[in-house]
């Protein structure tokens, strides 16, 4: 079976590489377009995004103040856990399930708090969203994306409680050096999805909708620059709404390894993202048709 699998895998490889050698134009465009898009979108975007997270979750002071306003609604076992859900409106996925596998490593949140903080904490960056939709788009699936958390968290108890034992460090120092290296992470998931899809949008030429609609969500980055020339108003909505809760499959990839780590179920992940990709897609049509009708 696993010898099976191994020749199944290099055939695949072998006819990927293939078809992207005989169409050198079409994968060559399709590249460079992913290299621009990681220049104009997360370079600007993710290190203000980390930066603003840092000082947020050194110098919480002012966050600590609503933390008991906080607690016993949306059920927080310690201000730790409150303070990474904060963070993660800010820098988003995959950091944001990194930092909670380091905090729950530390011993400053139980594995149940960490396994209920997936549920809802896991968000594309703020300063993302802003970065590639217009406002008309942006401000409905930043408030649905805050909603929908704020219900999944509400109706996820938790029951443990305990101390925080350890400080995870984010701090500035740390950012600086693993920048870099998170940029290169990003970009190598967006060219290596870039260049899995490429085969398909050759042999589906023709689709002008539902092929490129299905590969937008390997990758956040590229899938949204795919929605957004397919589509417009409330269809690119309804697509991008649930793509960003989503996340696609190439942040999925990067957050498993961290996933099993603790020992978690990527089943009870998965099925959050798609509950909450759910309810944010219905709240953020809800408030396009308001905007739209006021």
């Amino acid at each position: 079976m696993n010898k099976f699998k191994k020749y199944t895998i290099s055939l695949l490889v072998i006819i990927l590489s293939l078809i992207i050698f005989f169409n050198k134009d079409i994968s060559s465009n399709i590249i460079k377009n992913t290299l621009v898009l990681w220049l104009d979108v997360i370079i600007p975007s993710v290190p203000v995004s980390y930066f603003l997270g840092s000082l947020i979750y050194n110098y919480n002071s002012l966050f600590l103040l609503i933390y008991p306003l906080f607690r016993k609604l949306l059920h927080f076992e310690n201000s730790t856990s409150f303070t990474l859900f904060i963070v993660s409106f800010i820098v988003g996925n995959p950091t944001s399930t990194v930092l909670i596998t380091d905090a729950y490593n530390n011993n400053q949140i139980t594995k149940s708090e960490a396994s209920r903080l997936l549920r809802f904490s896991s968000f594309i960056s703020f300063f993302f969203i802003l970065m590639v939709f217009d406002i008309a788009l942006s401000i409905p699936i930043l408030i649905s994306q805050v909603i929908s958390s704020l219900l999944i968290a509400i109706f996820s108890k938790n029951s443990y409680s305990t101390n925080a034992q350890r400080k995870v460090d984010f701090s500035i120092t740390t950012i600086i050096e693993k920048l870099p290296k998170t940029l290169l992470i990003i970009l190598s998931s967006m060219i290596v999805s870039s260049i899995i899809k490429i085969p398909l949008l050759i042999l589906f030429k023709d689709s002008t909708y539902l092929i490129p609609t299905f590969l937008s969500y390997f990758e956040i980055t590229t899938g949204i620059n795919t929605l957004n020339t397919l589509y417009s108003g409330i269809i690119l909505l309804l697509f991008s709404s649930f793509l960003v809760s989503f996340q696609g499959i190439a942040i999925l990839l990067q957050i498993t390894i961290n996933i099993k780590k603790m020992m978690l179920s990527l089943s009870d992940y998965l099925l959050y993202r798609i509950i909450h990709g759910i309810i944010a897609t219905l709240i953020s049509i809800i408030l396009f048709l308001f905007f739209n009708l006021f």
